[in-house]
């Protein structure tokens, strides 16, 4: 069977990032059992993600990652999301974040008056980075913290404290797939689990903002106007791909939709193993295979991780489509 190309790692080429934004939003959650994230406990509990935050002195518009605000204590943090081992650009980013935006701006958030002007910054990433002039936090497996004397927050540093050597891996998984930030070949994978639903039976098909809902799942509306829209878009480029190279006789777009392409009452792609193998194919080009499968009787389904029925990557090799006769 196939095998996806690796590009330079055993994962899918977008798992360790969205690992690494799934395991830092946890930080702002509590879950009954077992975790209680160590910036819910310091009351970051209202957030937004990808929203635009004015320079002081330039009236640049920067863009941090997140931006978290306690109401009670009029504390306000921004946390960076990275996989990138540029270290200087990441200080010039964490100093501009921390010296530079200008909180009057922040009401159009529901961010109140009056809030501490001495923000806070936080790195996350996957792997620590070799630089003590920002906090970090190591999301991987296991939670670690590194240079916390940088923040001004004591309950926020007493909290990273108590959290560090705590596991991530058995977290309740965050269904999100998609990521504005996503580069070509990451959406596609992203976009992978839900596109094999559009061959069930009485799918109407999806519209690139329907995708993009889907794969940001209970977090779209954490995520700005702008970089949802920026999504839509790179979604529909990567999805008119996939329809005008790999996939014309079975998707098409009407009416903005990605369809089935239907015979009667059912899609080609029920009708025999042929039409189930060349849309096989046709998904795992897409994707990157390096190995096209020699198995002729390769059905679809929909690949569903973890117990909470999220849509993420599809293993090709083991996907269904139950056609209307079985």
């Amino acid at each position: 069977m196939s095998k996806i190309l690796d590009r330079g790692n055993d994962l899918a080429p977008n798992t360790i990032r969205r690992n690494t934004w799934r395991n830092t939003l946890q930080l702002f959650h509590k879950y009954r059992k077992n975790f209680s994230g160590p910036l819910y406990e310091s009351g970051y509990r209202n957030y937004v993600i990808e929203s635009s935050v004015i320079h002081c002195e330039t009236g640049e518009e920067l863009i941090p990652d997140i931006l978290a605000w306690d109401k009670k204590r009029k504390k306000l943090l921004i946390v960076e999301i990275t996989n990138n081992g540029d270290e200087i650009k990441k200080t010039n980013q964490m100093r501009e974040f921390k010296d530079n935006i200008d909180i009057a701006c922040l009401s159009v958030y529901g961010i109140p008056a009056g809030m501490d002007p001495n923000l806070n910054t936080i790195l996350s990433a996957d792997k620590p980075h070799n630089n003590s002039n920002y906090c970090q936090v190591i999301v991987d497996d296991i939670f670690d913290l590194k240079a916390e004397v940088n923040l001004s927050d004591q309950l926020l540093i007493e909290n990273l404290i108590n959290t560090r050597g705590t596991s991530l891996k058995k977290l309740p998984e965050i269904k999100v797939s998609l990521l504005p930030e996503m580069k070509s070949y990451e959406i596609r994978y992203g976009l992978s689990g839900i596109i094999t639903k559009i061959f069930e039976p009485q799918n109407p098909g999806y519209t690139s903002k329907e995708l993009a809902d889907i794969g940001l799942d209970e977090f779209v509306n954490y995520f700005s106007t702008n970089s949802r829209k920026k999504l839509v878009n790179n979604i529909t480029n990567q999805m008119n791909v996939l329809v005008e190279k790999y996939l014309p006789e079975y998707i098409e777009c009407v009416d903005r939709k990605y369809c089935a392409k239907m015979e009667g009452r059912t899609s080609p792609i029920c009708s025999s193993p042929k039409s189930r193998k060349a849309v096989d194919d046709g998904i795992k080009k897409w994707l990157g295979y390096i190995e096209e499968t020699k198995d002729t009787s390769v059905q679809y389904c929909v690949d569903q991780f973890g117990d909470d029925q999220s849509t993420d990557e599809v293993n090709l090799d083991n996907l269904k489509l139950i056609s209307p006769d079985s």
